[in-house]
């Protein structure tokens, strides 16, 4: 197996579950936690804050390094600069 294959870390299905719930559950999360970042863990809010940097401190004291991590838009955002993906 080559370096890279074995350095390559796998998503777990947990993982995918809480970005699922946390999509299924948009319309809840903008409602307790408008333009927020929040931290979903085992499809719970574990974090949440304005800035990203205290809800990525937070999911990692409680261990939950690979916790999804989603900003919950409320309203209608203008962006300055857009980028196509």
């Amino acid at each position: 197996m080559s370096k890279r294959k074995s350095a390559e870390k796998k998503t777990s299905d947990r993982y995918w579950d809480d970005s699922d719930w946390a999509i299924t559950n948009a319309q809840t999360l903008s409602e307790h936690y408008p333009n927020q970042w929040v931290a979903v863990y085992n499809k719970k809010v574990i974090a949440n804050n304005k800035e990203l940097g205290p809800v990525v401190r937070h999911a990692r004291e409680l261990s939950a390094d690979d916790a999804v991590f989603k900003y919950v838009e409320r309203g209608i955002h203008v962006y300055r600069y857009s980028v196509a993906i």
